[in-house]
């Protein structure tokens, strides 16, 4: 699942539902919008689509400052969510086991992830009026200023669905290893 968190102000919040269903293929299962929820009853909502879902990962976006970060928080103190829940924002991911090395997962790169799957045929999205009017709305410009690489910048006014999605088509490139130890008896 991938979430776009949202409280009392005017903007959606979004939990978009993916479903794998081999190696390489993905279907969106469900898409619902909120508006006006308190946190409580947001970490309330995603715990009560775990439970009906099972899902292997809920991503949020857990940026610097965002809603998302206190609710990202109470998750992974819940037996339940705990090794589920992951944040997906602008931060360093390590590229390699050591961790010595690390890059930047910027927007743009979930925005192309989610475009490459469509290209591929990869994902099936919901014939659904919000979610194609979501998808309508993002806009792509290329920034090219004298001497400075040229900056993609992605923006839209209804991109609230498409944010859900971006994260949850991570689950696309995701391999579970199921390494989690429950106990070791000493």
């Amino acid at each position: 699942m991938g979430c776009d968190l949202a409280r009392m102000g005017e903007d959606l919040g979004t939990y978009e539902i993916l479903q794998r269903i081999d190696r390489n293929n993905v279907i969106q299962v469900d898409s619902i919008v909120t508006k006006k929820k308190l946190t409580t009853e947001t970490e309330d909502m995603i715990l009560s689509l775990d439970k009906q879902y099972n899902f292997k990962k809920i991503y949020i976006d857990a940026g610097a400052g965002t809603l998302g970060v206190s609710i990202f928080d109470h998750l992974l103190r819940e037996e339940q969510t705990k090794r589920k829940v992951e944040a997906i924002n602008n931060r360093a991911r390590p590229l390699n086991r050591d961790e010595t090395s690390k890059a930047r997962l910027l927007k743009e790169d979930l925005y192309l992830n989610l475009k490459a799957l469509m290209e591929q045929n990869r994902i099936r999205l919901l014939d659904d009026e919000l979610v194609i009017d979501s998808l309508r709305s993002v806009q792509y410009e290329y920034i090219m200023e004298k001497d400075k690489p040229t900056r993609l910048v992605i923006s839209g006014t209804n991109t609230h669905i498409v944010e859900g999605l971006i994260r949850a088509a991570v689950c696309a490139e995701y391999k579970d290893l199921n390494i989690w130890v429950r106990s070791i008896k000493v």
